[in-house]
């Protein structure tokens, strides 16, 4: 499996980086990776052959009842076999400490990497925990039992300090002679056991699984020396995920400081984002940063720089101003809107930005015969049928999409208690409370009378 053949796939859906690491165990501890090798290296052991050493340690089964233990999971390799994670591992037991311990938690564990931190926290006889701690040693799997930590999983390959213990939110598992303890890591990071020991959680706050349904979980074992050689090929796949990873981060950077310079004058560069748009704006970031650039390039009025070269005499905005001032007056003279409080002439401390000769900057009031919010009305007035009643999270896309969970509330508290906020086609909505804000939406034609 070379990796780097689907480098291009893999760039543009950096998910598919952390996939395909899970891919790469699931293949392992199913001998996919090692089918050739099995071929070269045909077998003189089973999976079996080790066992009456992890049978007189645990006394849990006989040899022929393990061969009964055949599993649906997924087909196994000749020579393999499945196995209750108790009758491959033990634990060292529990014990208060009277010395200076190094103490494991689930925040010392990288997740990522299974590596845990050399900077642990120290506990001394004095201030030593009222409950005995599970003890660790090197060669040791730590396995954190309990969400939202589940993967916080590591092999303890090195001496440290002081002795360690373990956080009660681990269990301890300590593989039996013949079966590597590498093998048993990359095996309990698998999505099929993940799977099995999600099955098994209980609780609602903080899920866990119990060690007795925890050693309960099946594992498939091959012959220690493919399990050697699983260990293997896994970290030399991992090595060139590793490849993967740096080339596009690389790519990435490229990338988003392209798009930062191309979008700086989208009017100058249109050309150029025209020909680039398949390789450069195929995710939500970067399409997001174009929808960006193009609203405040056409709000600033760079867009239709040459738009005004072609036409140099447009209408000032100030006689648009004029003539809605004007239809302003009229409906308050009518009372169909209220008086409003005049607002002072917005100054240049105001602006935000330089505006084309013949723009003009003004008040959301100098535009809108009306300004308003909406309201919740009591309960009693929600109804199966009757005036449409639109909600945040019926703006979708920045349209309005009624039909997705639509409400009503009866036309009497519509026409009346809800009178202010009822909305027009043509009108624009926007959510005044957020996360997130920014959703704006323009009622269309067809709709009539909601609020």
């Amino acid at each position: 499996m070379n990796l780097l053949d689907v480098f291009h796939i893999i760039s543009e859906h950096p998910k598919y980086v952390k996939d395909i690491k899970r891919l790469i165990i699931q293949l392992g501890i199913q001998g996919k990776l090692t089918a050739q090798w099995r071929i070269n290296n045909p077998s003189k052991t089973s999976a079996l052959d080790w066992f009456p050493n992890a049978r007189n340690a645990t006394k849990r089964r006989t040899v022929t009842e393990f061969k009964k233990l055949d599993k649906t999971l997924f087909e196994l390799p000749v020579d393999w076999r499945w196995f209750k994670l108790g009758d491959l591992t033990h634990n060292f037991g529990q014990k208060i400490p009277d010395v200076s311990f190094s103490y494991i938690d689930v925040g010392s564990v990288d997740n990522l990497t299974g590596v845990i931190s050399d900077n642990l926290k120290i506990i001394e006889p004095n201030q030593a925990p009222s409950r005995a701690r599970k003890i660790v040693k090197k060669g040791c799997i730590i396995y954190s039992t309990v969400r939202p930590y589940l993967l916080n999983i590591a092999l303890v390959d090195k001496e440290f300090d002081r002795e360690p213990i373990a956080s009660t939110a681990f269990a301890v598992l300590n593989p039996l002679e013949g079966l590597s303890p590498k093998y048993l890591y990359y095996y309990l990071r698998s999505q099929v056991f993940i799977d099995y020991v999600e099955s098994q959680m209980t609780g609602v706050a903080y899920p866990a699984i119990n060690d007795s349904n925890l050693m309960e979980g099946d594992v498939a074992v091959p012959p220690p020396a493919e399990q050697i050689q699983i260990v293997k090929t896994i970290e030399s796949l991992f090595v060139e995920v590793q490849r993967l990873e740096t080339l596009l981060t690389q790519r990435q950077t490229l990338k988003n400081t392209y798009v930062t310079t191309i979008l700086s004058d989208i009017g100058q560069n249109w050309h150029q984002i025209k020909s680039n748009f398949a390789s450069f704006f195929n995710d939500s970031p970067s399409i997001k940063k174009l929808r960006q650039s193009i609203l405040t390039e056409a709000v600033q009025g760079r867009l239709s720089a040459q738009w005004r070269r072609d036409n140099p005499a447009p209408e000032h905005a100030r006689e648009l101003l004029h003539r809605i001032a004007a239809e302003k007056a009229r409906l308050i003279r009518e009372k169909k809107i209220g008086k409003e409080k005049p607002l002072p002439p917005v100054t240049g401390e105001e602006m935000p930005y330089v505006v084309p000769e013949g723009w003009v900057w003004c008040y959301m009031q100098d535009l809108c015969p009306s300004i308003s919010s909406g309201s919740t009305p009591p309960s009693q007035h929600w109804t199966k049928s009757g005036i449409p009643y639109l909600k945040v999270y019926n703006i979708r896309d920045q349209k309005v999409d009624f039909a997705y969970k639509e409400q009503f509330i009866d036309p009497v508290y519509h026409s009346t208690k809800s009178k202010r906020s009822i909305l027009r086609p043509g009108d624009v909505i926007m959510n005044i409370v957020g996360p997130p804000l920014g959703k704006v939406a323009i009622i269309p034609n067809d709709y009539n009378n909601g609020s």
